[in-house]
């Protein structure tokens, strides 16, 4: 790893990690970092109360391939690294076949993904402090072993990604939006769901255009977003327009 990334470097790139505003932001933050960890592909999902449930990602960078196979022929069947997972913290893929009896659907699951690229990687299982379980699998494309720096470098990055993931979640709830927002603004925000335009929504509230975006602008820079789409989005997902 010492060749890839220096401490200074990854102090740089958890500070990012923290600053991110949404979860793509810490996806591009991810997509900077893991390469230079030795790790091109990621992932982060959160486990179901109900384990027989396969995880939820959260971000997702793997490749496009397997992920279509995988959801088409092994959709049924439990990722072994995942089941051992339960109960270890940190698991070795290289490791699984070593530790537990898998099936041969599991093995072929195994082996499909090392022929999309997968060769060797690692996930970590984290409880979060506010509730939730969560998985954070990385993987590099080549048979090269892994080292306890990577190991501890990556688990800390997961555990960043994960406290900042469950920051983004409190800081996105129907109360906190609400809560930031002032009426007028929701109401604006409203009327651009419906597809007016910020001349109409003027006229609605018989102010000026400018008004209206200064109002746009304001609720975009509170909830950290760049694109008005994505005010839309947050806002229908809080039950507080639709």
């Amino acid at each position: 790893m010492a060749d890839r990334i220096t401490s200074d470097d990854l102090f740089i790139h958890l500070k990012k990690i923290e600053l991110s505003k949404d979860t793509r932001a810490l996806e591009h933050a991810l997509i900077q970092i893991m390469p230079r960890l030795g790790f091109p592909y990621f992932a982060l999902s959160e486990r179901a109360s109900d384990f027989n449930k396969a995880p939820d990602y959260l971000l997702n960078h793997l490749p496009a391939g397997w992920l279509a196979e995988k959801a088409n022929a092994f959709a049924s069947v439990e990722n072994p690294v995942h089941e051992l997972c339960r109960t270890r913290k940190t698991v070795l893929w290289s490791d699984a076949p070593k530790i537990m009896s898998m099936s041969r659907r599991q093995s072929d699951l195994m082996n499909r993904a090392r022929d999309h690229g997968l060769k060797h990687g690692l996930t970590f299982s984290f409880l979060a402090a506010a509730g939730g379980s969560f998985l954070f699998s990385v993987a590099r494309s080549i048979p090269e072993n892994i080292s306890n720096l990577e190991i501890v470098a990556s688990r800390y990055i997961g555990y960043s990604i994960i406290e900042k993931v469950v920051s983004l979640r409190k800081a996105s709830s129907p109360n906190n939006i609400n809560n930031s927002l002032t009426p007028r603004q929701i109401s604006c925000i409203h009327l651009v769901s419906k597809g007016l335009s910020d001349q109409q929504i003027a006229k609605s509230f018989n102010i000026s255009a400018e008004t209206v975006k200064e109002h746009i602008s304001m609720a975009r820079l509170k909830l950290g977003v760049k694109r008005r789409a994505e005010l839309v989005y947050m806002l229908t997902k809080a039950g507080l327009i639709a």
